[in-house]
């Protein structure tokens, strides 16, 4: 027996529109399939988790017509799918007539509510495939049901089941985005710094991404028992920084090379520990004699 059906809402059939959604079989009242139980509020998560309906007056009868039937959650909502793109969507074995669909409003936001009841535990839908899942949340938070399940509509009297098309708003947008990697934040941060020549460039980048008193720690090639720069990924941000700079994009590894050893040599220069014995000297030789 099959855990879903597509479902024509007879009631909802404006001139040649129809009104077309997923349901759980348990939600079917009779033998006959011609009706069913729909709930009032949050439909979309109720349909995924396969829950039980309730006469509680939260629910009520709809009158329709079955159009296809699925094993399972996943393979439902392809067929349902199948439906945005076809202007034909019949019951197995019907001759085939032109149907068209009523647009859908916005898709709601799935609540996540803790509902226990189910049809059954082998009926819940898997996960959605990557790439379907909707846009994120304010909270950071992924809705826990795929955008093809029903969404909500506001209807003279009583909320009732619609459609198949997707809302814009579900789409990801194109837009930029920030960088993938924190390497590539890096260098777009540094690449912004400039300099008007490599070796400028390169005093103005350094002092962003290593002190002077780490910088005494390295030089180029890691000679006289110092670390080894070139080695390290942040010589990788350097160059990439250098390449967007237009005064230096024509820059290669050896000029790069040649300039980074340049500021390494500087480095106890700009931390004065190398002019401070001058200075402490020249102190001596003013001190008058005694």
């Amino acid at each position: 027996m099959p855990h879903f059906y597509v479902v024509e809402f007879t009631a909802e059939r404006i001139a040649d529109a129809v009104t077309i959604d997923i349901i759980p079989a348990c939600w079917l009242i009779d033998e006959d399939k011609e009706e069913c139980w729909y709930p009032r509020k949050n439909a979309s998560s109720k349909v995924a988790k396969a829950m039980q309906p309730k006469t509680d007056g939260t629910w009520h009868r709809c009158p329709v017509k079955i159009m296809r039937s699925a094993d399972t959650y996943s393979d439902a909502r392809r067929k349902l799918s199948d439906a945005e793109r076809k202007a034909d969507l019949t019951t197995d074995g019907e001759t085939p007539s032109k149907r068209k669909r009523k647009p859908s409003s916005k898709y709601q936001r799935h609540s996540s509510e803790d509902e226990s009841d189910s049809c059954g535990e082998d009926d819940l839908p898997p996960k959605p495939p990557h790439g379907l899942t909707p846009s994120v949340s304010q909270g950071g938070r992924h809705s826990t049901v795929p955008p093809s399940a029903s969404p909500k509509r506001h209807h003279s009297g009583r909320q009732s089941p619609i459609g198949v098309r997707k809302s814009p708003s579900m789409r990801r947008s194109s837009g930029s985005q920030s960088p993938s990697s924190a390497s590539e934040y890096r260098v777009a941060m540094v690449g912004d710094i400039g300099g008007t020549s490599l070796d400028d460039a390169t005093r103005r980048m350094m002092p962003y991404l290593l002190s002077n008193d780490l910088a005494v720690q390295f030089n180029l090639h890691g000679r006289h028992s110092k670390r080894k720069f070139r080695e390290m990924r942040l010589y990788d941000v350097i160059y990439g920084g250098l390449k967007k700079n237009a005064l230096t994009q024509e820059t290669n590894h050896k000029d790069a090379e040649k300039a980074l050893s340049k500021w390494f040599t500087g480095a106890r220069d700009r931390g004065g520990k190398r002019v401070r014995p001058q200075t402490q000297l020249l102190q001596l030789d003013d001190a008058p004699t005694q």
